[in-house]
């Protein structure tokens, strides 16, 4: 919701998080700053005009996904400010994440968080 809208209209951002995903208080302020610099990575580094972001939960853990149709990954700026933002939620949290290169461009950033 309130996250998403600064980036309207020059962002498409389709949401998919099912009501009750992340129970766990300090998992979700986790994913809120993950999603929050996965966004800011998909419009500062891969200029992308849509992002999907999707959140799983499975006994277990939780997986964030964010998928954009920007430049892709630059090695370049593979490692930033953002990105190192995101490990250290992904440390912290005891979790991991990765970011890939998406089957026809953009970028797939990926976060699993554990819960116990």
């Amino acid at each position: 919701g309130e996250m998403v809208e600064p980036y309207l209209p020059a962002l498409a951002v389709t949401v998919s998080i099912p009501r009750g995903a992340v129970e766990d208080p300090t998992i979700r302020l986790g994913a809120y700053r993950i999603i929050e610099q996965g966004l800011l990575n998909a419009i500062a580094h891969g200029q992308a005009q849509h992002v999907a972001i999707a959140i799983e939960s499975s006994p277990g853990d939780v997986t964030i996904t964010i998928q954009d149709d920007g430049r892709g990954v630059d090695p370049r700026h593979a490692s930033g400010f953002g990105t190192t933002l995101i490990d250290t939620w992904c440390r912290t949290l005891g979790g991991s994440w990765s970011l890939t290169r998406g089957a026809s461009g953009g970028a797939i950033l990926t976060a699993r968080l554990p819960v116990t």
